[in-house]
């Protein structure tokens, strides 16, 4: 029966545009890459934040340590070129001297440190950088495929708009209101399979006269459970298949 065959048809482009529409928007939201980049993004922000921090730190022990160098120069230059002369003057320049020394050489221990911890998060920036980098061209690839996927499925949904379009010109309607109300009370599905004596949408088992009808195609049958319209699933099989 042609009129089964245009309803059946109907649906199954119904069902695919859904189908098409739901894959679209899975396409269109965020993907978990998106907020693995943001993630790298923040942890560099405070990786460059953090050297730059350790420089300041740097960049004043320097200064510190360029004042203890010119007070220890002019202490040794007093002390060594004639300025004190009393025994007990010298020793106290002296202590002084070595006070300095000392406060030198753990300034320098502290700047050696810096410096290391500065070269390590700059190691550790590098491989961030390179994450993030990989990571971005990564979601470029993803999106540029999503666009390309997207473009496919709606030309494909502009195609099922045009046949739908024609099959509903074609669809007696009455038949067709009977369609709708179905589909909208029977979970999307007006119209499913016999299997051999098995309504697939209710479970049901029908008689043997009902099973026949529908195997004719004579008129439209439907489910005397659930009130689905019924086509016989191997004619379908061989019908589709061929086309």
């Amino acid at each position: 029966m042609l009129q089964l065959w245009r309803l059946m048809l109907l649906q199954r482009y119904e069902d695919e545009e859904i189908k098409l529409k739901k894959r679209i928007e899975e396409l269109k939201k965020e993907l978990p890459i998106a907020k693995e980049i943001n993630k790298l993004e923040k942890e560099l922000e405070e990786l460059q934040s953090a050297v730059a921090n350790k420089q300041k730190e740097v960049k004043h022990l320097m200064l510190e340590s360029k004042s203890l160098d010119e007070k220890y120069n002019s202490l040794q230059d007093s002390l060594y070129g004639g300025k004190y002369s009393s025994p007990k003057e010298i020793a106290q320049q002296g202590k002084k001297l070595k006070e300095l020394e000392k406060q030198r050489e753990k300034l320098d221990d502290t700047i050696l440190k810096k410096e290391e911890e500065i070269e390590k998060l700059r190691n550790k920036l590098k491989e961030l950088e390179i994450q993030f980098k990989d990571k971005l061209n990564q979601n470029k690839e993803i999106q540029r495929n999503a666009e390309e996927e997207v473009e496919e499925i709606e030309k494909r949904l502009a195609s099922l708009k045009e046949k739908n379009s024609t099959l509903l010109q074609q669809i007696e309607s009455k038949l067709l209101e009977e369609y709708h109300n179905l589909k909208k009370h029977k979970g999307g599905q007006a119209i499913v399979s016999l299997k051999k004596n098995i309504c697939t949408g209710c479970q049901m088992a029908l008689p043997a006269a009902v099973v026949s009808r529908v195997k004719e195609k004579m008129e439209i049958v439907h489910c005397i459970h659930c009130g689905r319209i019924l086509f016989y699933e191997e004619e379908f099989s061989k019908e589709t298949g061929e086309r």
